[in-house]
């Protein structure tokens, strides 16, 4: 019984003042409660913002080609399914799947500017992505 009652006094010490420098060795105990610094969140902000912006623009000059003869007459606005090969689907919506990984790091990270700025490229590659399904489902 003695056994059980040394497990539960030391469960009962590591939830109130943290787990001993000997469980984490070369790690101090707030090193989990530490962010990175403003600086280095909006540095690396500015250089994924440009990044990503490359992307968009690379996906845009790529795609685009591909969708325009798809898109329908001024006129009819109705979608219809025609036979879309799933890649220019896939590869379209790859990249919002990668703006969304990156956003949930970023702020797994806690790197408040840095998610931001995914985000916000996540709703623009969205409806990027959006605009051009339409264009590739609709009809000639």
């Amino acid at each position: 019984m003695t056994r059980w009652d040394r497990i539960r006094k030391a469960i009962h010490k590591r939830r109130r003042e943290g787990p001993d420098d000997a469980d984490l060795p070369g790690v101090p105990a707030e090193a989990e409660d530490r962010r990175p610094s403003w600086l280095l969140d909006i540095t690396v902000a500015l250089l994924l913002a440009v990044a990503d912006a490359g992307a968009l623009v690379g996906v845009a000059l790529l795609l685009f080609p591909l969708a325009l003869p798809h898109t329908p007459p001024p006129a009819g606005s109705s979608l219809r399914s025609q036979s879309v090969s799933l890649l220019p689907l896939a590869i379209i919506w790859f990249l919002p799947a990668v703006f969304a990984l990156s956003a949930l790091t970023q702020s797994r990270l806690r790197m408040p500017f840095t998610a931001t700025v995914q985000v916000l490229f996540l709703a623009l590659a969205t409806l990027f992505s959006i605009g051009l399904t339409r264009a590739l489902l609709s009809s000639p």
